[in-house]
């Protein structure tokens, strides 16, 4: 329809559409109207499917206009092939409002063998159109061409404005080039409003044979609107320079959303560099969400990153449900790089992070954050530990690296937490950048797992708050910590349950203003917060601690401090002893009250336990002797020197026991001007109006470390008589 005005047309086609040219070729084309104000329909079905043979540019399907309606049921397979030019499976462009409705029961291919293109899907509007496309097989795009422009891709988009398109695949996509690029999905949503929607129930797959072309799973380039893609299986990219799946949105005063689920994998192997998923935000008001239900991995022969997350502003989300990880053969790697100027970046990784690289120039990163002055925050969870490996530098390899440039006011607050290991075949943790002016701060937090290094455990060269825990053990064979010469203490705290002294036996160091030599700095380590572990029995006793205090949930104490282990006792158990670490070498020390302490030694380690025995009753049965574990009745004894001291204290002490139990009185115990007569049990204390000290030389009166069995409750009290 070439006029304003209402028109309809239909044609219902009950076999296969065939076209085979020496130039173009078309198999079914839909144009509703050039006008904006006409109101045309257009209908087509198609019993069979379509295919188009031609010389030069071959479409399946076309529908372009300024207005009107189309619709088209094809109930076969669209395929495409063209000899010199281009092939597209589904094309539309459109000026104006069309609205198209468009289902295809079979898959969609396309083939050019010329310089130009292959595309299974390519859709462009500008400004006001609607369309909703639903493939219910695969679809594939092949270029065989020579040249740049011999490019493939599953599906194209390209919206503009309050433009909306919503795409459905029933399975794979693939996109395969030799010279030129190649996209899975490439989405592209430019002006406010609209929205771009993808649906793959299958997985999508781009490759390109050129190493100086580029390759992309999925690449949404949202600059207004709203793009969604779903791909329900795995993304796989082979080859290309800079080989990604890519999620970037907005612009500055314009609102941009986008969002990306994977089902599967993300998977990379390239002979350039490549990334496994990158999302970036241009502007305040924007935002970038992905979903990763399976692992992230990319292999490269020269630098890899497995994620990259930017943004000059808005909101940047990825959850990966598995691993991710980056292997470069020769060059450098990072697990997860984040470089964000003013976005807040919440990053979770249900499995661990891992970078191995070969490279005597570039460094090789498990973790790396830079910022670079603007404000916002970044939060990063790691499930299953962090390593780097450097195979031809291992020095040039940090586990978790990050430097913010925060300085004067700025607040920019970075939060990492790993649980498990974190190692690395050069450093372990290194912070740096900002300076004490600034308000932001850097926390790193490591949950059930070591800090272990080739050369530092932990490296720290920012003056800004730091904030680093380490609920394990620290290690690193050049310095298990290392200050540099000018860090503020005061906005250091450092909390480890262990740190083990590098090879000069020094546990941490503090760099020469050269920064060539390191020596111990005794004043940080008084300051060192050490994590008091507590080792519950299975049964038979409770355990809890005095003198330690809490710091993000842990309870912690300082060299030297003086902890006291105490030991709820069941009825039915016995102690065999108290121990203060993880290998039960240490036994606690007791002091006169009876309480078990261990003074928490330089380096940490402390691990508090007890070695318990459940009390066992002989009985007769059927004439022979048995032993058969029987209720038995608790007791407390209690030891009062009454005006005397025992070891330097004057305090009554109890002894949670039980009927039958064997045990010892303790040594004489002192006071001046008085001589000590013996110990007197009874069932009172001294203070109690029915206690009555019996005469010298009584047969009650027991000697020190007299034996005896606990009958029940008891209190045994010093007698004592004046000195003469």
């Amino acid at each position: 329809s070439e006029y304003s005005g209402a028109s309809e047309s239909t044609v219902s086609i009950g076999g296969d559409i065939s076209v085979t040219s020496d130039d173009y070729g078309t198999g079914l084309y839909m144009g509703p109207g050039s006008s904006s104000e006409s109101d045309s329909t257009i209908t087509a079905t198609v019993g069979g499917g379509i295919t188009v043979e031609a010389d030069r540019m071959a479409t399946g399907v076309g529908f372009n206009g300024a207005s009107g309606t189309v619709s088209a049921d094809i109930a076969g397979d669209i395929s495409v092939s063209s000899e010199a030019s281009s092939a597209t499976g589904i094309s539309s462009e459109s000026a104006g409002s069309i609205s198209a409705d468009v289902h295809v029961g079979g898959g969609v291919s396309a083939k050019a063998e010329g310089e130009y293109g292959a595309f299974g899907i390519y859709y462009e509007s500008h400004g006001g159109s609607e369309a909703n496309i639903s493939i219910d097989g695969e679809i594939t795009a092949e270029a065989v061409g020579n040249g740049s422009s011999a490019e493939a891709a599953g599906i194209v988009v390209q919206a503009v404005g309050d433009s909306s398109v919503d795409i459905s695949v029933g399975k794979d996509v693939s996109a395969e080039s030799k010279e030129g690029d190649a996209a899975g999905l490439d989405l592209n949503k430019y002006g406010e409003g609209g929205n771009v929607s993808v649906t793959v129930v299958g997985d999508v797959v781009a490759g390109t044979d050129s190493q100086s072309s580029s390759a992309s799973g999925v690449r949404i380039y949202n600059m207004g609107g709203s793009a969604d893609v779903t791909v329900a299986g795995s993304v796989a990219v082979r080859n290309g320079d800079g080989a990604s799946v890519i999620s970037i949105s907005g612009e500055d005063g314009v609102s941009a959303n986008s969002s990306l689920t994977v089902g599967g994998d993300i998977s990379v192997e390239n002979e350039n560099y490549g990334t496994g998923l990158h999302l970036g935000t241009g502007a305040d008001g924007n935002s970038a969400s992905a979903i990763v239900q399976g692992d992230i991995s990319i292999t490269s022969s020269s630098d890899a990153t497995g994620v990259d997350i930017g943004g000059g502003g808005g909101e940047i989300t990825a959850n990966i449900g598995g691993d991710v990880a980056a292997l470069s053969s020769d060059g450098g790697a990072a697990g997860l790089g984040t470089e964000v100027n003013g976005a807040n970046a919440d990053i979770f990784v249900g499995g661990g992070v891992s970078a191995t690289g070969s490279s005597e120039d570039y460094s090789v990163m498990g973790i790396t954050h830079r910022n670079f002055g603007a404000e916002g925050n970044v939060n990063i969870t790691v499930m299953d530990g962090v390593s780097a490996a450097n195979l031809a530098e291992s020095s040039k390899a940090y586990a978790i690296s990050i430097y913010d440039g925060q300085y004067d006011n700025k607040s920019y607050d970075v939060n990492v937490e790993v649980t498990g290991d974190v190692t690395s075949t050069g450093t372990g943790i290194v912070t740096g950048g900002g300076n004490a002016d600034s308000s932001g701060s850097i926390r790193v937090e490591v949950k059930d797992g070591d800090v272990a290094a080739g050369t530092v455990g932990i490296q720290v060269e920012s003056e800004q708050s730091t904030d680093i825990i380490v609920d394990g053990t620290v290690s690193g064979s050049d310095s298990a910590i290392l200050l540099t010469n000018d860090i503020v203490t005061n906005n250091l705290q450092l909390t480890v349950w262990e740190i083990k002294p590098d090879d000069d036996g020094n546990y941490i160091e503090r760099s020469s203003e050269e920064g060539k030599t390191a020596s111990a700095d005794e004043e940080m380590a008084k300051e060192i917060q050490y994590i008091i572990r507590v080792k519950q029995p299975d049964a038979g006793a409770t355990l809890s601690t005095e003198g330690t205090y809490e710091y993000e949930g842990y309870q912690v104490a300082r060299e030297d401090d003086s902890v006291v282990l105490k030991v709820d006792l069941k009825p039915g158990y016995e102690l065999l002893g108290a121990y203060g670490d993880k290998n039960q070498n240490v036994s606690l020390l007791r002091d006169a009250n009876g309480n078990w302490y261990i003074v928490v030694p330089r380096g940490g380690g402390v691990l508090l336990s007890v070695k318990l025995r459940r009390i066992e009753r002989a009985t007769a049965s059927a004439g022979a002797a048995s032993r058969t574990t029987a209720p038995v009745e608790a007791a407390t004894v209690v030891i009062d020197p009454n005006g005397g001291s025992i070891g330097g204290s004057s305090e009554a002490y109890s002894i949670s026991t039980f009927v039958g139990k064997w045990l010892d009185l303790p040594d004489a115990p002192v006071r001046d001007g008085f001589e000590f007569l013996g110990w007197y049990g009874t069932p009172y204390a001294a203070d109690d109006p029915a206690w009555k000290a019996p005469e010298e030389g009584s047969p009650d009166l027991l000697k020190e470390n007299t034996r005896f069995r606990v009958a029940g409750d008891i209190f045994y009290t010093a007698v004592w008589k004046e000195a003469e």
